[in-house]
């Protein structure tokens, strides 16, 4: 398959006219096992290098990204084929220009003086990332959606995203670098090439439900992609009893056996919110429901559900709207990544044994939830 002036070595995914509707956890284990580990590493090593330096709002890397993608698209053949849509919009940098603020107000004014280290810190970290969003205004952010519209149920959909900008700080002062290597390999090209080789898979099937993949601009600045994308369809999900949720792909190629608290690989996690809130037997239940396919396609590799209200990333405006969803990451808490917002998040860094059986999982959990497999 060629995209753009990038060629693959996998090829476009052609099935049978038998496989386009998969009946059984047989079948999807079949499909998913069309796309192969290593074309998923050909590709996250093709995206990185086709958005260099970096995807830093405003970067020549980041520009590129949107035309890669629609590339990537457009080469794949596929049965009632979908183009990708470009949803431009204005990111609301006073607002996250406010979070910030009053995040230091909340975590360090009042709780050090002004002449305490860790004030000075945050203080300086705060200054310089307002200073930035204030140079973005002005700056329009473009999210990217590709959607595979249901045949016999269409307003059921689910959607699934993951951010594709980068950022560089300082791990010393956490302080924001403009300039440099962003490579985002796990943080967030991982998530974005899962969703890539999902599409390949669901561009041939006959999906009876709506299948929706967002890829979030502007996340590292106060998700404003995604408060832009909810904002817009806010009418279209809220009160659609017959919308999934929302699954968010964030950092997937983290794994380590030895840095693991746990000392053990393929435990991840599945985020959702705190226990006792009204939010969390939403989440829950979209876990519930996504996980029994995930887990019927492979074992190889767990996301156990944690309700601890994480939210560092997009799903966060889906939950302020009061719909289901979970961030499907690494396991914070134990197998922290050190090497996010580094010049050093390379794909070799990666586990991609751990990546591709997420990919495994995801694919598979969301082809059983589109055609009702139970078994």
């Amino acid at each position: 398959m060629i995209f753009g002036s990038v060629t693959t070595s996998q090829g476009a995914i052609v099935l049978k006219a038998k496989e386009r509707s998969p009946r059984k956890f047989r079948n999807i284990r079949r499909l998913v096992k069309k796309i192969k580990g290593p074309y998923l590493e050909e590709l996250i090593h093709k995206f990185i290098s086709s958005t260099r330096p970096s995807r830093i709002i405003g970067s020549k890397g980041h520009s590129k990204v949107i035309p890669f993608l629609n590339d990537f698209v457009r080469g794949i053949s596929s049965i009632g084929k979908s183009d990708g849509v470009v949803e431009t919009f204005n990111p609301d940098i006073t607002s996250a220009i406010l979070k910030y603020k009053n995040d230091f107000k909340k975590e360090i004014q009042g709780k050090y003086p002004r002449s305490h280290p860790v004030y000075k810190k945050w203080k300086l970290f705060t200054d310089k990332i307002i200073n930035t969003l204030k140079k973005l205004q002005g700056i329009r952010g473009k999210n990217f959606v590709w959607e595979k519209r249901g045949t016999i149920d269409p307003d059921s959909i689910l959607i699934l995203g993951a951010n594709y900008d980068t950022i560089l700080q300082n791990k010393k002062n956490n302080l924001l670098i403009t300039h440099g290597e962003m490579p985002g390999a796990d943080d967030n090209a991982s998530g974005c090439i899962i969703l890539m080789a999902l599409i390949e898979i669901l561009s041939e099937l006959n999906l009876p439900k709506t299948v929706r993949i967002v890829f979030f601009d502007y996340q590292e600045f106060g998700q404003l992609g995604a408060k832009a994308y909810v904002k817009k369809h806010r009418n279209e999900l809220v009160g659609n009893k017959k919308f999934a949720g929302f699954i968010n792909l964030l950092m997937l190629g983290n794994d380590t056996k030895e840095a693991d608290k746990l000392k053990r690989s393929g435990n991840m996690k599945a985020y959702s919110r705190r226990q006792g809130t009204k939010g969390f037997y939403l989440d829950r239940r979209l876990y519930n429901g996504f996980n029994y396919g995930g887990s019927k396609v492979t074992r190889a590799v767990k996301f156990d559900l944690f309700p601890n209200g994480f939210e560092m990333s997009d799903h966060k405006f889906f939950w302020e709207a009061g719909l289901p969803a979970l961030v499907l990451s690494q396991d914070w808490e134990n197998d922290l990544n050190q090497r996010q917002h580094t010049s050093s998040d390379f794909v070799e860094t990666l586990n991609m044994k751990t990546l591709y059986r997420s990919f495994q999982y995801i694919s598979g959990a969301v082809i059983a939830w589109a055609f009702d497999i139970r078994k």
